[in-house]
């Protein structure tokens, strides 16, 4: 007898693969929230906030000035690539959708 092949490509141990990779992605953000919760408990949440409010104003105000035209700049590349695709996403929406990957990639 012949054995049913699904249309799926690689079968077994791609599907296999998928729900590793699946099951990851359901896991990762919650190891993430575990790790951070014994850091704070760790080093104490006095030190970190104590650590945040020794910070010179100054010192905000340059990180401010300098990331902001980066991710206008950043995005405007984004832009760009989309226009030689032949895709129209709005300068908006297209920074709303890199503010959030750069969000999840930091």
């Amino acid at each position: 007898m012949r054995e049913k092949k699904d249309n799926y490509p690689g079968n077994t141990s791609t599907r296999q693969k998928d729900k590793i990779i699946k099951f990851v992605k359901k896991v990762l953000p919650f190891l993430g929230l575990l790790i951070f919760i014994y850091l704070v408990a760790d080093i104490g949440l006095d030190k970190i906030v104590s650590a945040f409010l020794s910070l010179s104003p100054i010192y905000i105000v340059i990180v401010a000035i300098l990331t902001i035209p980066r991710i206008i700049i950043r995005n405007i590349a984004w832009q760009m690539i989309l226009k030689q695709q032949r895709m129209h996403i709005d300068f908006v929406t297209s920074l709303k959708i890199f503010l959030i990957g750069y969000f999840y990639a930091t």
